[in-house]
């Protein structure tokens, strides 16, 4: 089994940036923040740790870690249990919570600031930030295979970019049979990867948003 470079976690679901090129407050706003249990949190360690995992572990995928005060003793949880891994965040810097010192390293992308211009598998909306967005020709994404997205119910998502569960592969319960499933995918045949390779905004994914399913 090959691992991923990078396991990307999302411990709550609740963001105070409101960026217009981010997809968040479509999906989750409204409803009330949902926090990832400790006993998720602790299976994907232990996984982790079995499989002598020495790559990066990011808490950034889908909201601002910053609001989340359990970090500081998970982030010295994750280093009892993964000594070596190198242990990342992205903040839209905020608010600048003493806990960031913890991290190995901090990306800050303020509000409003788009480095990387894409359409997030068709789940952004139509606006200026992404008027210049990246296409990508039809080829074997690599994202699946570099990465392992772990979302704050326990769901393992086939990459960052699938904000509305549309690819979900696994769940903790058992991540071997995930990551596997996760690899297998060939993302020249489905919707929701083509979607993304093609650049293309919500609008232009219309109904068929929230519903391409790619297993």
């Amino acid at each position: 089994m090959k691992l991923p470079e990078m396991v990307y976690l999302q411990t709550l679901t609740a963001c105070n940036g409101h960026c217009r090129y981010c997809p968040f407050d479509d999906i989750y706003g409204g409803s009330e923040p949902y926090e990832m249990s400790f006993d998720v949190y602790s299976a994907v360690l232990d996984w982790l740790h079995k499989n002598n995992y020495k790559g990066r572990l990011g808490y950034l995928l889908h909201y601002e870690p910053t609001l989340d005060d359990r970090l500081p003793e998970w982030v010295e949880y994750a280093r009892d249990m993964l000594p070596g891994v190198r242990i990342e965040t992205a903040t839209n810097g905020i608010i600048k919570p003493d806990f960031l010192r913890s991290f190995d390293v901090v990306d800050e992308v303020p509000v409003g600031l788009k480095k990387v211009c894409n359409s997030r598998a068709g789940n952004v909306r139509a606006c200026a930030e992404i008027e210049n967005r990246e296409r990508l020709s039809p080829s074997p994404c690599k994202i699946p295979e570099a990465t392992m997205c772990i979302s704050a119910g326990g769901d393992v998502l086939l990459c960052c970019q699938d904000w509305r569960h549309e690819a979900v592969v696994g769940t903790v319960d058992d991540l071997t049979a995930a990551r596997a499933r996760q690899m297998s995918v060939n993302t020249d045949k489905y919707e929701f990867c083509l979607d993304c390779m093609a650049g293309k905004t919500a609008e232009e994914v219309g109904e068929r948003l929230g519903k391409r399913l790619v297993l």
